[in-house]
């Protein structure tokens, strides 16, 4: 039986594995094709005749196992779902960016004997383990493991069987890009961003951000409002986002942001679990403490320059609307002289 908090595809691989199997194969026993049975419906649970061959298959009725589905356990969060870009012939949207905490995992496998994906580590404002302060992974299909099991996974492959399946990663053996920064800093940092992400989570299961409410609601309605500046095409660069402008030297380098560059707009949800974490880190540091702030910036950076940076950078359709936004904003984070119509 899945755990309550898994996701079906999960519970799939790990029914494919007990029998020796992989996870196509045990599709291809619904009578349909691998190309028909699509893991992002199933696990969302829409359209709902997706459930059918699969609670056929696992012999349970569709009502428990759409119990299991996202769009059951959190029905605010289908559309903030992390996805890849690209459509495979014959789906009608894309798949599910899956990723994972690999000290989760290790700690379910202490537990129960196996391990499992969580529903919540495809919602894509989630990118730091609220239990252990690191990233998340991301993955392909359905394995993400601690990096000091890489090499010994690699030489002995069937060592993992009873481990959920979720292949690592083009960039998982690579090298981190990322400059090194005080392992204190680093802890504090996506403290403040599980912050960050909680909010944002907690404004979505609402259904509407809250105004004139409590701080953290008032944090989520900024939070949201700066994602959004950051996925606009910058005014100066067609090449890049609104974003670039922002990036920490001590946590992105430029060859790694070079690599990343894109024209915008883009949708933050159709990101990799690496850029969504730099972006909320980023507004993390931007909406958090000035001294803590310029730790990871070379510059002064007060609240007055940042949203300067952000008349800047953004084109004028987009200005209009941030600049709407804003009027929205609570009073703390409001600045005279920079906003709607300012010179800046």
């Amino acid at each position: 039986m899945p755990q309550d908090d898994e996701l079906i595809s999960s519970w799939l691989d790990r029914t494919a594995r007990f029998y020796n199997q992989s996870l196509g194969d045990l599709l291809c026993t619904t009578r349909r094709s691998r190309q028909q049975v699509h893991l992002a419906n199933i696990d969302i649970g829409k359209p709902r005749a997706a459930l059918l061959p699969i609670a056929n298959l696992l012999g349970v009725r569709i009502e428990q196992l759409e119990k299991q589905t996202i769009s059951f356990a959190f029905p605010w969060s289908t559309k903030i779902v992390a996805r890849g870009i690209y459509i495979s012939i014959g789906q009608t949207q894309p798949n599910l960016r899956y990723a994972a905490c690999y000290h989760c995992l290790e700690q379910q496998k202490i537990d129960h004997g196996f391990s499992w994906l969580r529903r919540e580590w495809v919602i894509a404002s989630r990118t730091v383990c609220s239990v252990h302060h690191v990233m998340l992974q991301e993955g392909q299909g359905t394995v993400i493991v601690h990096p000091a099991w890489r090499t010994y996974l690699r030489n002995h492959c069937r060592a993992g069987k009873s481990v959920c399946a979720m292949y690592p990663s083009i960039l998982g053996g690579v090298p981190s890009t990322r400059p090194a920064a005080g392992e204190g800093l680093i802890d504090r940092l996506h403290r403040r961003t599980i912050l960050v992400q909680d909010t944002l989570l907690a404004a979505a299961a609402l259904g509407k951000k809250a105004r004139g409410g409590s701080d953290l609601d008032d944090l989520a309605y900024v939070v949201g409002d700066l994602l959004w500046a950051f996925t606009r095409a910058d005014r100066h660069f067609d090449d890049r986002l609104v974003y670039e402008a922002f990036s920490s030297p001590r946590l992105e380098t430029d060859w790694l942001l070079g690599q990343r560059r894109r024209p915008g707009p883009i949708d933050f949800t159709f990101l990799h679990v690496d850029e969504r974490h730099s972006m909320l880190a980023t507004v993390a540091l931007l909406t958090g403490d000035q001294v803590f702030r310029e730790s990871f910036y070379h510059l002064p950076c007060g609240w007055q320059d940042i949203l300067a940076t952000f008349y800047r950078r953004l084109k004028d359709s987009d200005r209009d609307e941030f600049a709407g936004r804003q009027r929205h904003w609570p009073p703390v984070f409001q600045v005279d002289g920079v906003g709607a119509g300012a010179e800046v």
